[in-house]
């Protein structure tokens, strides 16, 4: 409430910030132009109907500009029965063909997660999606790179099991199985 503008984030598992990082950090980005407009937005639970949660919180966001988005930021939340790939396909609906670049909220607190949250003016929330809308004399540009080779693992492997986006089994193995014998839970 002591700054003068719109605040919206979420909880994450490390932090960067003028070459220091770690788990317990606030890291706060301050975006400012004269010639670009910004406006935020949440959601109301997204496990309350995840289409129409998300085109409101884009419409609620869209009616604060006086020109069309040309990139927002997405805050996701971390809901374990929700795959990534469902709510990226109803923000994608919901924006008009304008570029989303976001994060999920995650935690590093707990083993499975459950204090990650999404922030927004002051409050956290488990189940809605955060926005910050960027308008005006910007022009974003993407750039997409792969890890190198030497960075891949070299265990072949089928995915014989999975709902939506989330991984439920790898070489008829439970996926939580097949992670242990590779040594990574």
């Amino acid at each position: 409430s002591a700054l003068p503008f719109e605040i919206t984030g979420c909880t994450t598992f490390t932090s960067a910030s003028s070459g220091t990082a770690g788990t317990v950090m606030l890291s706060v980005l301050m975006l400012t132009a004269d010639d670009c407009f910004f406006s935020t937005a949440c959601s109301r639970p997204l496990t309350e109907g995840l289409e129409d949660a998300a085109a409101q919180a884009w419409q609620t966001g869209r009616d604060k500009l006086s020109h069309k988005p040309v990139m927002a930021f997405s805050f996701t939340p971390l809901i374990r029965q929700m795959g990534r790939a469902i709510l990226l396909d109803a923000l994608g609906a919901a924006c008009d063909g304008v570029p989303i670049f976001g994060t999920i909220a995650c935690d590093p607190d707990t083993s499975e997660y459950s204090a990650s949250n999404v922030l927004y003016e002051g409050k956290a929330y488990q189940e809605s999606v955060a926005l910050l809308m960027v308008a005006g004399n910007f022009e974003p540009t993407f750039f997409v790179t792969s890890a190198s080779e030497d960075k891949i693992q070299k265990q072949k492997a089928i995915i014989t099991r999975a709902e939506g986006s989330v991984l439920m089994a790898v070489n008829d193995m439970p996926a939580k199985q097949y992670l242990r014998s590779l040594g990574l839970v």
